[in-house]
């Protein structure tokens, strides 16, 4: 989740709160391990980027903890969050289903997500990271 916490450094995690978008999610990966990433997807909603923007339901929405990131690999002439959609995740009907999330990690280029290895469900999530905005 680098830059916004890197490994080694300690969080405070609410077990319980309304989930938002954007919010840094701590759970268990599947593979025995603890990830913390962040909230891009909620049930119901469809998911896609095109040349950087993330469009949430059609509409674009703004990713203001990632704008320096964004900013630097344009000017190198490359996309940070390469293009996609739910679709290409085999996701049937591009909406993400009742009781699960679309996860991405702040370093995309490097992170391991919803990408990888899909949606996750909410009973993986273990909490949220205090005061993540």
């Amino acid at each position: 989740m680098s830059p916004t916490v890197r490994n080694g450094e300690y969080v405070l995690v609410k077990k319980t709160k309304e989930v938002r978008r954007f919010d840094l999610a701590v759970f268990n990966n599947g593979s025995g391990k603890r990830q913390v990433l962040r909230i891009i997807g909620l049930p119901g909603e469809s998911i896609s980027f095109k040349e950087d923007e993330l469009f949430v339901n059609g509409q674009p929405m703004d990713e203001k903890f990632i704008v320096d990131e964004v900013n630097e690999s344009q000017r190198n002439g490359k996309n940070y969050t390469e293009d996609f959609t739910l679709g290409s995740f085999l996701i049937e009907k591009g909406t993400i289903p009742a009781g699960y999330y679309f996860v991405l990690g702040d370093n995309r280029p490097y992170a391991t997500d919803s990408r990888h290895y899909g949606l996750v469900s909410k009973e993986k999530v273990i909490g949220f990271v205090y005061n993540s905005r």
